[in-house]
């Protein structure tokens, strides 16, 4: 991980500009150096504030463990991690920016089939490089895949990631509802123990799904709740299971 130093980041890198986003992490926001240093633009998180019962240690784990994550992935379609920087209680992660996020992309329809081909590919390029470190994401989506001006697609926000796989000890199972609505594994929804990486890999199918529909299949996988994927559910022991290899 970076070096956590202490200084103001307006100092560093330039003018804040507007916010790209909020979540239960943090706050992005873009910032802007200037011309004489090349004007480069970054993407800055500035993580939540220590909640009123979490205490230092838990504080700084949770600031610790994303930005070791992220600063650990190297890949085309993993977004970059700049600098980590530190200005008394307050922690930013300097970014590189991408302009565009996927799912305003998708949902305004212009993407045509060989595209959303060409995109889905990347992501999933993204994700098997993840699980390859052996990590899982756990929010796959739309809203956490952003695009460049050269159509190059990364993920972003490994605030929910976690360890899913050892070489000593295997598969790492995981627990906790985790992730968003639409995407979320039906496993992870009953409370299961689950590997992370599988619901990933359901996370990636609903994405698939809502840039070739521009809609979600349904709201919730969980057949008490969501008409349309109950259907969905009761229609699996029709599908064809995969040939086993004969024996020969």
């Amino acid at each position: 991980m970076f070096p956590a130093c202490e200084e103001r980041i307006d100092k560093k890198y330039g003018k804040w500009g507007r916010v790209l986003g909020k979540g239960t992490g943090g706050t992005v926001r873009l910032i802007q150096g200037p011309p004489r240093l090349g004007g480069k633009v970054f993407a800055v998180k500035e993580f939540r504030k220590k909640k009123g019962k979490e205490t230092d240690f838990e504080y700084r784990r949770m600031i610790t463990t994303e930005c070791c994550f992220a600063n650990g992935l190297k890949h085309v379609n993993v977004i970059e991690t700049v600098d980590i920087v530190r200005n008394k209680s307050r922690y930013f992660q300097v970014m590189e920016y991408a302009p565009y996020d996927l799912f305003s992309v998708v949902m305004s329809g212009r993407m045509v089939q060989p595209e959303i081909y060409c995109v889905f590919r990347q992501i999933c390029d993204g994700v098997a490089y993840l699980h390859s470190t052996g990590l899982a994401h756990r929010d796959l989506k739309l809203e956490n895949c952003v695009m460049t001006n050269g159509n190059v697609v990364k993920l972003i926000d490994f605030g929910t990631a976690t360890p899913s796989y050892h070489p000593d000890k295997g598969v790492m199972l995981s627990s906790g509802l985790v992730g968003s609505d639409p995407y979320v594994a039906p496993e992870v929804i009953r409370g299961e123990m689950y590997d992370a990486r599988r619901a990933d890999v359901w996370s990636l199918g609903i994405i698939f799904l809502a840039m070739m529909l521009r809609r979600f299949p349904w709201a919730l996988a969980d057949p008490r709740k969501d008409l349309n994927y109950r259907k969905f559910a009761s229609t699996l022991h029709e599908l064809p299971r995969p040939h086993s290899p004969k024996k020969v």
